[in-house]
Formats: C-alpha cells, structure tokens, sequence
C-alpha cells in the first residue's frame, strides 16, 4: 500500500503529478466520506463530506451533530425554560434485552396517569422517598434532602396544584408526557467491563416544573423498582448550554471495539434523536453555495469516496486527496464549497468531472 509524502500530495494538489501515476495506489480509508453533487438549477458541480451510520465514528459524530443543531437549535431557542432529564435502569450483558426492557419502561413513564387516584399515589411515594431517602443515593443528596425536607414537601404539593390544572385545560386526566412538555430524547450506550451494557436516555423538555422526588417516585413506577440515577436539571440557552445539549445526541460512543458488531446489531434502526410531545424540529432549507437559492437542490453523481490525504497548499488553499481504490481525485476548498481541482479532472466508470456532466 502506497503511503502519500507531504512534497507527493503538494504536487498532487498543484496538478504537477497525477494521483494515479503512483506505484501500487490504494486507498488507505478515512470518515467522513465524500461524494460529488450536482445542483439541479445552476449546474455547478462539488464535494460534499457524508457521515457513515457508525455511532462509534468521531468524525462523523461531528457532522451528525452539526446537522441536529441545525434541526433542533430553533427548537431550544424558543424554549421558555428548557430542562434535562436523565433515566438510567439497571445494567446487563445482553444489550438487546438491556434496549428492549428501558423502551417498555420509557413509554410506562411517559403514559403513567395523574388522575386523582394514581396522582395521589405518586405524592404519597414521593413524601416516602423524601422522608425515608434510599441509603444507595450519593453522601451529597442524601444531605440535600435531609436538610431541605421542608422545601421538597412545598415542592411536591406545587406539582399536585400543576396536575390539577393541567386536568382542568386537558378536559381529563393528564399523564406524565403532557407535564414532561414537548422537546426532545436521544440514547446513549455504554460499556464496563464488571456490569456490561449501561443504556440510558437524555430528555431536553420544556414543561411544567417536575420535582427531583416526584420524578424518582415516578421512574420506580414505571420500573418496577429497576430503576436507578435519575437526574433533572434547569438549563440556560446560551450557546455554550445549547452545545452541551446537542452533544448527547450525536456524540461518539466510547465502546471496545470487540463489542462494537454486538452494539450496531442491537441499535440498528433505532432513531438517534426521538421528537417529544408533538416537537417538530425545523426544516432545514440551506441555500445552494454557488446561486444562493434555496430550491437549488444537490444530487450525488459519484460514489462513496474515501479521505485519502489532507493538507494545504503553498498558497494557503485547502486540500484533500479522495479516491475509492480505483478512482480518484483532488478536491480543493473554494470561497462557498469544495470543488474538484481542474487540473485533476477524471471521467472514469461515471465519474464527472467539472466540464461534463453525469
């Protein structure tokens, strides 16, 4: 396998050697992937960076969350006070089961009933865990409800009054979804080695304002007691805070890499990011690079090609060298998009260069 110098690929950029004169060429892999568009109104032809469907891929983490900011951030912004919500159950070896278990109880909590007679039963539990806090709870909260019962029994019976109202604007008992509020829930998976295959869910919301307790009382319910760390918060919607949040979403599990088929087998076809309470996130409708109109729309007119080598030129021009073993090509980066360097252009098996279409 022939491995490009930096004076190669600096040559290669500047269209004095060809990529394919290389002795023994073949690719040597590389995410994200890339793959050449046409826009449909004004023709113009580029490259754009794809991200493969591997959750485990930290370059293409960082586009996938680029392209939920884009969905979502609208979302957030008009949040009036967004919260996050964090469930976990308890751990096993066979990740299957793991998923199929916490997706029943997800969907337990989110249609648990607050009518009178289940609502009074989640105060009731809620004042138990108050009074009588589990001894498994970290040293910090267990001083913070020892030292606050007072506050948390106020609290809880604020939650009460918000179900009560909640019953009069619905026109009938609410459940845990309609106070959860609308937003949105992405998954995480991980790994130890002592207790296997930890899944857990983040919940970004804006509703009515759930006491810690209630929430716990509410997710042992839902559980069946296998319920475990259940944290939820008030954030802030600067950048920084809204960074934070789309990072669950689309970050890059840390998983060893023998256990990496058992995970993509267990995961497969399940939605990343999951709508909650009727959210819709926004359309994305990014105008064309090259016209700046928005109904200018890419098509792909080459295959999956793979980053081969990447630098910058002596001009300052950024580069990359892109192939898939059989063909290849340089791609330079203009002022609006990255296109293909004229000096390199190639028809090879439906490949289309810049003067001729596909």
């Amino acid at each position: 396998m022939s491995v490009l110098s930096e004076i190669q690929a600096e040559r290669i950029a500047d269209g004095v050697m060809d990529l394919l004169s290389l002795p023994n060429f073949e690719t040597v892999g590389g995410c994200p992937q890339w793959i050449k568009v046409r826009q449909d109104g004004c023709g113009e032809k580029r490259w754009i960076l794809v991200p493969c469907s591997n959750p485990l891929c930290v370059p293409c983490s960082k586009i996938r969350a680029a392209q939920v900011r884009a969905r979502w951030e609208p979302i957030l912004k008009r949040m009036r006070a967004p919260r996050m919500i964090t469930l976990t159950t308890q751990s096993g070896f066979d990740l299957r089961q793991v998923r199929k278990d916490f997706q029943s109880f997800f969907r337990r909590l989110l249609d648990l009933r607050l009518g009178k007679r289940g609502l009074d039963e989640l105060i009731e539990a809620a004042l138990d865990f108050v009074h009588n806090p589990s001894g498994e709870l970290p040293e910090q909260k267990l001083q913070d409800i020892k030292s606050k019962t007072a506050a948390w029994e106020k609290k809880i019976k604020l939650f009460r009054s918000t179900c009560e109202r909640k019953r009069v604007t619905l026109g009938k008992s609410p459940r845990m979804r309609d106070v959860i509020g609308p937003g949105f829930a992405s998954y995480e998976v991980t790994w130890h080695d002592a207790h296997g295959w930890h899944f857990h869910r983040h919940l970004t919301t804006d509703g009515a304002f759930i006491p810690w307790p209630v929430l716990v009382a509410a997710w042992k319910v839902a559980t069946e007691g296998k319920g475990e760390i259940v944290d939820i918060r008030l954030v802030d919607k600067s950048a920084d805070s809204i960074q934070e949040l789309i990072k669950y979403t689309a970050k890059a599990w840390e998983i060893p890499q023998e256990r990496a088929q058992e995970l993509r087998l267990a995961v497969f076809g399940m939605k990343r990011v999951w709508p909650l309470g009727g959210a819709k996130p926004s359309k994305v409708k990014a105008p064309c690079p090259c016209c700046h109109l928005v109904d200018c729309r890419p098509h792909p007119i080459s295959g999956v090609m793979a980053t081969l080598y990447r630098g910058t030129r002596s001009d300052g021009t950024r580069y990359a060298v892109v192939g898939d073993g059989q063909m290849s090509a340089v791609v330079i980066r203009t002022w609006h998009a990255w296109v293909e360097a004229p000096a390199l252009d190639l028809i090879r098996g439906g490949f289309a260069c810049q003067s001729q279409g596909p």
